[in-house]
């Protein structure tokens, strides 16, 4: 707060490196950092950017005339990387923030060793820079955690597997009980694939990567350019679990929002309104990079359930909080955007109509 009153600017990573300097062990846990910046932010902002839901549809172009500055400033708060020894969970346990792994480390169908992974000086992690941004064939499956709008740990997000950790991908959800999937990209256009192997096989099929059995009972297409598998994941006659696979079809790798908008839309209500108890497991996220698709869909779907919850939009505020697990989400002016057409579609179609009941 000094350098806000006596300099009027704020630079997070300038505050936190001082801290630091004074006392090492300040502020190292995650939690502690996350009530940090919460604090620190809602002291700025407060609810200015909050709007009631039918104020926001009423003043919809007024609103967002108004984003660009927003979508600036957001880009402006940088996120602080978790402490070294928060980067290094155990593999395959989302019990930390975060859970990595090496293709030159394992092979389809052998597990890591704890000790051996926590050696390794050169994990790739998800939240490095955009330049850093490695090819899915050089690494994967690297995966973070992401709360939702009302549930903690709500959301897994991950790269596309190579075709060596297809298994691991499948033990990951197997394991934490991810009951919906969402593939965010096509990579048709690509050429690549061999970079971007098929997570699944077709319908009626099955597939076995490692010691995992991949078999579809049954598909549907829900919405338009959305095609929903009934999948089947079993690793032993005791672990077994149905899973809903949500497959986009018409978002290329590498574009920032899908060939149809609307898409984004249709997907995240879809998985709104799926069943969900305390013991359904996360959803997970896969795309090509990690970061771009996944991070608008979670984007979309943290301000639907806000306007369910509350009817509420804060478009602004649900950008911060997701790019406080990681950097990389939501960075283009068109996301941003987008978002706000997210809102206002869900009021038309839901919300009014709930009124009127």
């Amino acid at each position: 707060m000094e350098m806000i009153k006596h300099e009027r600017r704020l630079d997070v990573n300038e505050v936190f490196t001082s801290l630091r300097r004074c006392r090492p062990g300040l502020l190292m846990q995650q939690e502690e950092l996350d009530l940090a910046l919460a604090t620190l932010d809602e002291f700025l902002h407060g609810l200015v950017t909050a709007h009631d839901a039918y104020e926001f549809k009423r003043n919809f172009m007024e609103i967002i005339k108004r984003s660009k500055p927003l979508f600036k400033k957001a880009q402006e708060i940088k996120s602080i990387p978790n402490p070294e020894t928060a980067q290094r969970p155990p593999c395959l346990n989302v019990d930390s923030g975060r859970m990595m792994l090496d293709v030159e480390d394992t092979t389809g169908d052998e597990s890591l060793d704890k000790d051996e992974e926590n050696e390794k000086e050169d994990l790739y992690a998800i939240n490095q820079t955009q330049d850093d941004l490695q090819h899915p064939s050089q690494r994967c499956i690297n995966a973070v955690w992401v709360d939702g709008y009302n549930r903690k740990r709500d959301v897994i997000v991950t790269k596309h597997p190579p075709a060596a950790m297809r298994a691991e991908f499948w033990r990951l959800v197997l394991r934490n009980r991810c009951h919906d999937v969402v593939l965010a990209n096509n990579y048709l256009e690509n050429d690549d694939g061999p970079e971007y192997p098929a997570l699944i096989p077709g319908e009626g099929g099955e597939a076995t990567f490692g010691e995992c059995s991949i078999q579809v009972l049954a598909a549907q297409a829900p919405a338009q350019s959305i095609i929903k598998y009934q999948v089947k994941v079993t690793m032993s006659e005791d672990e077994a679990l149905m899973v809903r696979v949500y497959k986009i079809t018409d978002w290329p790798y590498g574009r920032d929002i899908p060939q149809f908008p609307s898409v984004v839309n249709s997907l995240t209500e879809l998985l709104h309104d799926a069943a969900s108890t305390p013991q359904t497991g996360p959803m997970l996220f896969c795309c090509g990079d990690g970061v771009t698709a996944s991070g608008l869909l979670v984007g979309a779907l943290c301000v639907l359930r806000r306007l369910s919850c509350s009817q509420k939009v804060d478009i602004y505020r649900t950008v911060i909080l997701l790019r406080r697990f990681c950097r990389e989400f939501i960075i283009s002016e068109k996301q941003f955007e987008h978002l706000y057409f997210v809102a206002a579609r869900y009021i038309d179609s839901r919300m009014i109509y709930e009124e009127l009941d």
